[in-house]
């Protein structure tokens, strides 16, 4: 059989989303809640329509980098987004902000990725007059207090995969090559190579954020949709319906 194809390109598969189901895909919102808004109202009016089941993902890494932290958490703590359920996987962000109530010593790496957005959005300032793991433990100790019980249960419940369909939903992505069962929550929360350069075929379709691109990407194995909200103001999303993938932008509602 392998002959059949041999000197003409093979036909990409075709990956499905179970009929009388929809599913719009969130990338990394980090804090940014007026967008965060703008392509909620996008989603309800294309969702209005639907007569079938309508589904919200969110991809991850609610927290960090963006001005409003507290405020898109208490926005999608409800488990409702746009009239539909919402299901809502951890990011790499929120997966250190939770290590580092435990493990101090990881406050420094946290501040690099942006961590200060989120102390300024619960009101926690930088202790001054200590040395640096005094720092860490008193910053540890005074945004765990910080934040409210609610918030940081939705952070707790966080989930890793999400599948649906032809389709698995992560943060990052997956590591080509290796089998499902295989593949490490490390790689799900951080991998960029080989992910996003491999053409290997995969054995679903992946959909993720953490890796920004000017546009959202889609490849035959994979979606991108992660726009750099912090950075553009854009925040983007994949509507899934059957085989075909439409994108919304907040950059596109003025």
């Amino acid at each position: 059989m392998a002959g059949l194809w041999r000197g003409r390109p093979r036909p990409e598969p075709v990956f499905r989303i179970p009929e009388d189901l929809r599913v719009y895909a969130v990338g990394d919102v980090h804090g940014c809640l007026e967008s965060l808004e703008k392509l909620e109202a996008l989603i309800a009016r294309s969702a209005a329509g639907f007569r079938g089941t309508t589904n919200i993902v969110f991809l991850g890494d609610y927290v960090d980098r963006g001005p409003d932290v507290s405020g898109v958490i208490e926005h999608l703590k409800s488990g409702r987004f746009a009239g539909h359920p919402a299901f809502f996987l951890v990011g790499n962000h929120e997966d250190i902000l939770l290590r580092i109530f435990e493990e101090p010593a990881l406050m420094p790496a946290w501040l690099r990725w942006g961590g200060m957005a989120t102390l300024a959005s619960y009101g926690v300032g930088l202790p001054r007059g200590v040395g640096p793991d005094e720092r860490n433990r008193i910053l540890s100790a005074a945004l765990y207090e910080a934040i409210p019980p609610a918030h940081l249960e939705f952070l707790q419940n966080l989930q890793l995969t999400i599948s649906i369909g032809d389709y698995l939903f992560v943060h990052a992505g997956i590591r080509p090559g290796r089998p499902m069962a295989r593949q490490s929550r490390n790689d799900m929360l951080m991998i960029r190579e080989p992910f996003l350069s491999s053409r290997r075929p995969l054995p679903v379709r992946v959909v993720h954020g953490h890796s920004v691109s000017f546009e959202p990407e889609i490849l035959p194995c994979r979606i991108g949709v992660d726009t750099g909200a912090f950075a553009t103001g854009n925040l983007s999303c994949v509507m899934l319906e059957g085989d075909r993938a439409e994108i919304f932008s907040s950059g596109s509602m003025r």
